[in-house]
């Protein structure tokens, strides 16, 4: 496990920053279906985007320094056009 999914401040973050969001606003989701949904999520690591898309080129999406978000990109391998 990473220090950061083991990092309970992020986690505590995490379901502060869930309770304002516009999904829980809007459908009005009971307190069991908001902790469901938080601790069912999971976090892809890079190798394991990779491993989704071989072949592809990972962009990634930076926010303050920090990884936000992955794009695995394709690349079609330059050729006669059909």
């Amino acid at each position: 496990m990473s220090p950061i999914s083991s990092c309970r401040s992020c986690t505590n973050v995490g379901f502060i920053l869930i309770q304002a969001s516009p999904w829980r606003i809007l459908s009005r989701p009971s307190a069991r279906v908001i902790r469901e949904y938080f601790y069912g999520t999971k976090l892809l690591k890079e190798d394991e985007i990779r491993g989704i898309f071989p072949g592809c080129v990972i962009h990634h999406e930076r926010a303050f320094g920090l990884v936000k978000s992955y794009m695995a990109v394709y690349r079609k391998a330059a050729g006669p056009k059909a």
